[in-house]
């Protein structure tokens, strides 16, 4: 089904350069501070392709986008950046912590062929912005050269490409050190040739789901149907039952909301445990999040409760309009039956974020509460990968902040430039 192939990469020369001094986050979650730190940290951080920087008297022949291409040129004439001789897969582990405990996250770098959503071969679970799509298609022409990777997951029910990962890992990598947020970044070269055979066969069956990166594949699928040679994409290819794979949640904090007799009206939909407003609460309720279906956390200025979904409260499908598989996610739940019915927030507002704010991190979304900054909080779980694969599978995209993996893919590892890859 779809069609992954090896790719000369093109990477750093580590004898003259440092990795951890050219390397970048994803170019969507850096911010303008964090980006005078990437230039300052070395003349030939990827942020100057990947993420320049607009200067006075920008016009149409001297942009960020010619600049990106004159420094990739720059830097290949000066073998700052080497193409590999043979084409290759790239084993590619990342090494972090969450709430303590250490994960070990592992993919493969490889070519993805572009092919259209319809054709249910690679599928998206989310939508995309024309504003992103924009930059990402000027920046594409300019250097003709995938800069970052996409995040895709598949299947692998056979573990069959797990093992071989975990065989490769067991050697020496090729590139070893620690990135930003202390998160241990390795990769290995796979060129044997009868081996990256082998695993382009084992990717024939697999469809693809994005985890992330809906809009440069996107450009990248716009692009190729301009430029047909080039009908792949970068993409690091994570399997669904890696245990470094990990989602984190998106916590919900409410501002400008009419709170009275909630907890009241909940009580038909949801059996209600309420606590003490303590560190242990907050303990018991994290806990909860992550051994039960469908529980949240309320945080209200004088009190901690659980909720946990009543059996015959569930939303029905047929009524939503929806796939089962998407009347199941938890923010579904959230936003429907909380959000939606009970506090009359709508579609236009959740975008607008003029009522409901977000965060990542649970003691934020606590704090917050207690400090006086908002209103209440509603934590959620972990999402299950699967999930993702159910909506897509179902034609549905999932409601606006439903997945964060953890951590993003770093900038800069392995560049894929367009024209001189082998089919």
């Amino acid at each position: 089904m779809a069609e992954v192939r090896p790719m000369r990469g093109l990477r750093y020369n580590t004898e003259k350069v440092s990795m951890e001094k050219v390397v970048a986050p994803p170019y969507d979650v850096i911010s303008p501070s964090q980006q005078e730190e990437y230039y300052k940290s070395s003349p030939y951080n990827i942020i100057r392709l990947e993420l320049g920087k607009e200067e006075t008297g920008d016009n149409e022949a001297n942009n960020r986008y010619t600049r990106a291409k004159e420094a990739l040129t720059s830097w290949r004439e000066e073998d700052v950046l080497s193409l590999d001789s043979k084409p290759s897969y790239y084993v590619y582990e990342q090494e972090f912590q969450v709430d303590g405990k250490t994960y070990q996250r592992r993919g493969i770098f490889a070519r993805l062929k572009l092919v259209d959503f319809s054709e249910g071969i690679v599928l998206p679970h989310e939508e995309t912005l024309s504003g992103p799509k924009a930059d990402r298609n000027q920046l594409l022409e300019a250097t003709r050269t995938n800069l970052s990777p996409i995040f895709g997951l598949f299947a692998d029910q056979d573990k069959e490409i797990g093992k071989i990962m975990d065989e490769v890992c067991q050697g020496e990598p090729t590139v070893d050190f620690v990135g930003f947020d202390k998160i241990g970044e390795r990769l290995w070269q796979v060129s044997d040739e009868d081996l990256v055979q082998r695993i382009s066969a084992l990717f024939g069956p697999e469809k693809i789901y994005i985890a992330d990166g809906h809009h440069r594949y996107e450009t990248a699928l716009a692009f190729s149907k301009r430029h047909p040679a080039a009908d792949a994409i970068m993409i690091v290819l994570v399997p669904m039952n890696n245990p470094g794979l990990v989602c984190l949640p998106t916590h919900r904090m409410l501002v400008d909301v009419d709170l009275t007799g909630l907890l009241d009206r909940l009580d038909s939909k949801f059996e209600i445990e309420s606590f003490a407003p303590d560190r242990e609460a907050q303990s018991t309720i994290i806990q909860a999040l992550e051994e039960r279906k469908h529980a949240f956390g309320l945080i209200l200025p004088d009190g901690y409760h659980l909720l946990t979904l009543k059996e015959e409260a569930a939303p029905d499908p047929g009524k939503l309009g929806v796939s089962p598989a998407y009347a199941e996610l938890d923010v579904t739940i959230l936003h429907k039956l909380i959000l939606e019915d009970e506090l009359g927030i709508g579609q236009e507002e959740l975008r607008a974020q003029t009522k409901v704010r977000y965060t990542r991190c649970t003691q934020e979304a606590v704090d917050s509460v207690l400090e006086g900054k908002v209103l209440a909080s509603l934590l959620m779980g972990p999402l299950d990968a699967t999930a993702v694969k159910l909506v897509a599978e179902a034609g549905e995209k999932m409601p606006q902040k439903s997945t964060y993996f953890y951590p993003k893919l770093i900038t800069g590892l392995v560049l894929n430039p367009l024209d001189e890859q082998n089919s």
